[in-house]
């Protein structure tokens, strides 16, 4: 519980920017995935040593939803031009017809 009460939402997010940092592995990301490991084996040792964890899963939870964002944003991105490109036929459409008529 004291984990949940320092950290709050940010415990939900690390473990996302903990997979992100494997899929396409580089050394700061390595860095990254190795001190959150350690900081949480820390922190479960002695309570006190949430101050350790603190920005390590700052770090996680950043990076997790980074990665979240950017592929709902391209998921999102692609509808939208569509849904663009279809009410801007609609009111042509409307609009032709209205003065043609």
């Amino acid at each position: 519980s004291s984990f949940f009460f320092d950290l709050h939402y940010l415990i939900f997010f690390a473990p996302v920017g903990f997979s992100y940092c494997f899929k396409k592995p580089t050394e700061a990301k390595l860095f990254a995935a190795i001190y959150l490991v350690l900081s949480v084996y820390f922190a479960s040792v002695m309570v006190r040593l949430l101050l350790v964890l603190a920005p390590a899963v700052c770090i996680m939870a950043a990076m997790g939803l980074s990665s979240l964002i950017t592929f709902f944003s391209k998921s999102i991105r692609g509808t939208v031009i569509v849904f663009f490109f279809l009410i801007g036929n609609f009111f042509f459409l409307l609009f032709f017809f209205f003065f043609n008529s």
